[in-house]
C-alpha cells in the first residue's frame, strides 16, 4: 500500500552534478542526493506515491525535511495543506525587496490576491499584480528611482523604505471551491498582522475584501471597515437567506453588515440592486453618496469624529475614480471624484486613525493603457507613505 504521495508542485531540478527540488510557485529549493534523482521524477512514483520499503532508503534527516516542507505528504494531507502559500514574482512591486511571510514582521507589507469572483472572466483583474509589476519594472518606476526625482526637485523624503516589502501573489487555484480560497487569504492576513505589520493587499475584484478584512478582525475585535467606492456592494435576493449569501465583488459589504460589522461607506454614487434597499437601515452601517469632491471630503471629516479611537480596515475600489481620470475598472460611473481628491482624503483618514491594513481592487489594468498603470503605481506609492508619516 501506497502509504505516502509526491507534492504536486515540487519538481526535480540538475545543476553543475547536483540534484535538487525546486517549488514551481515559491522557487524554494531542497538540496537531495543525485541518487535520488529519478525517485522524484519517475512517472510512476508521482502518480502512485511511494511505497513505504522506498521510504526507508531515504535518510532519515533528509526524510523529516521533505515531509515538514510537504515535498512528500502523508496519507490525510489535504489540498488546502499544500495549496497555502505565496507565489513568488517574477518582478517585486516598485523594486522592493522580496520577503517570505514567515520573515516578515513589523513592516509594510504588499502582496497581490489574484481572484475574482462573480465578475466577467474577460477582465484582467487577476492578472493586475502581474501587469503592475512589469511595467514598473520595464519602466524603471520604483522607490530608488522616486527617491532619486525627489532628491533633484529637492523634495523632503518621506521614508527610505527600507521596512517595505513585496511577499508575492496568494496562490489561487481558479478550479478550487471560493470557500478554500477565502480560509486561506483570511488566514494570511491573520498571520501577517500577527507579526505586527500592516499591509496593502491589491486585488481581485472586491470579494477578496471578506476574507482579508475577517482575518485582520480575528486579532482585533474592534476592526471597523472604510469602505470606498462608487457602488454599495450590497447585492441581495430576495430569496436569498443570510447562510445563502455568497460575498462576491457585488454582495461583499452587505456580508460584512449581516455579520454586525461596522461598516462606513463614501463616494458612492450607485445602488447595485433595490433588494439591497433595507440594509441601509442597519443600525451599524453608515453611508455617504457623494456627487462632488469636497462632499466627499466632507463625508471623510464626518466619519473620523465617529470612528474615534478603534482600529481601521480600508477597502478601495478604483471605480470611485471618474473615469475621466482613471477608466481602467470594470464597471465606470460618471461624476466621481478626482485623483487629488482621493489621496486627499486618504491621507486625513492615515492621519487621524489607526489603519491596519488596506485593499485595493477591481483596477482592470490592460498592458496597453500606460497611464492608469502609471498612475495605478503612484498611488501605492502615496500609500505607503501615509502609512510612514503615522
Amino acid at each position: 500500500m501506497n502509504n505516502y504521495y509526491l507534492s504536486p508542485f515540487f519538481s526535480v531540478k540538475n545543476v553543475f552534478n547536483k540534484c535538487y527540488l525546486e517549488h514551481k510557485f515559491t522557487k524554494k529549493i531542497i538540496v537531495i542526493p543525485n541518487e535520488l534523482s529519478k525517485l522524484f521524477s519517475e512517472p510512476y512514483n508521482k502518480l502512485f506515491g511511494l511505497e513505504r520499503e522506498i521510504i526507508y532508503t531515504i535518510p532519515n534527516e533528509l526524510l523529516e525535511v521533505l515531509i515538514e516542507e510537504n515535498i512528500i505528504l502523508k496519507r490525510g494531507t489535504t489540498y488546502k495543506d499544500i495549496s497555502s502559500f505565496f507565489v513568488r514574482p517574477q518582478v517585486t512591486y516598485l523594486g522592493l525587496p522580496f520577503m517570505n511571510i514567515d520573515k516578515v514582521f513589523d513592516k509594510i507589507a504588499l502582496f497581490g490576491v489574484p481572484y475574482k469572483l462573480g465578475n466577467d472572466s474577460e477582465s484582467n483583474l487577476n492578472k493586475n499584480n502581474t501587469i503592475a509589476r512589469k511595467y514598473g519594472n520595464k519602466y524603471n518606476l520604483n522607490i530608488h528611482s522616486y527617491n532619486y526625482s525627489a532628491e533633484i526637485k529637492k523634495k523632503t523624503l518621506q521614508n527610505d523604505y527600507r521596512n517595505v516589502c513585496d511577499i508575492g501573489d496568494v496562490f489561487i487555484n481558479p478550479r478550487e471551491f471560493s470557500d478554500l480560497s477565502f480560509k486561506k487569504i483570511s488566514n494570511f492576513s491573520k498571520k501577517i498582522v500577527n507579526q505586527d505589520n500592516k499591509f496593502i493587499a491589491i486585488g481581485g475584484d472586491h470579494s477578496i475584501t471578506y476574507p482579508l478584512f475577517n482575518g485582520v478582525k480575528r486579532k482585533f475585535n474592534d476592526l471597523v471597515c472604510i469602505h470606498i467606492d462608487a457602488h454599495n456592494d450590497l447585492f441581495l435576493s430576495s430569496e436569498c437567506f443570510f447562510y445563502d449569501l455568497v460575498p462576491s465583488h457585488s454582495s461583499v459589504i452587505a456580508k460584512l453588515l449581516l455579520e454586525e460589522n461596522e461598516v462606513h461607506s463614501l463616494g458612492l454614487r450607485d445602488y447595485v440592486n433595490i433588494d439591497s434597499l433595507h440594509l441601509t437601515k442597519i443600525p451599524n452601517y453608515f453611508f455617504h453618496f457623494s456627487n462632488s469632491n469636497e462632499a466627499f471630503l466632507n463625508q471623510v471629516s464626518e466619519i473620523i469624529t465617529k470612528i474615534n479611537k478603534k482600529k481601521v480596515y480600508i477597502t478601495l475600489d478604483m471605480d470611485v475614480l471618474d473615469p475621466k481620470f482613471y477608466s481602467s475598472v470594470t464597471d465606470p460611473l460618471p461624476n466621481g471624484i478626482s485623483p487629488n481628491v482621493l489621496m486627499k482624503g486618504l491621507q486625513t483618514i492615515f492621519s487621524e486613525l489607526e489603519v491596519i491594513g488596506l485593499d485595493i481592487v477591481e483596477a482592470n489594468l490592460k498592458s496597453d493603457n500606460v497611464l492608469d498603470t502609471h498612475f495605478f503605481l503612484d498611488l501605492l506609492i502615496q500609500i505607503i507613505d501615509f502609512f510612514y508619516e503615522k
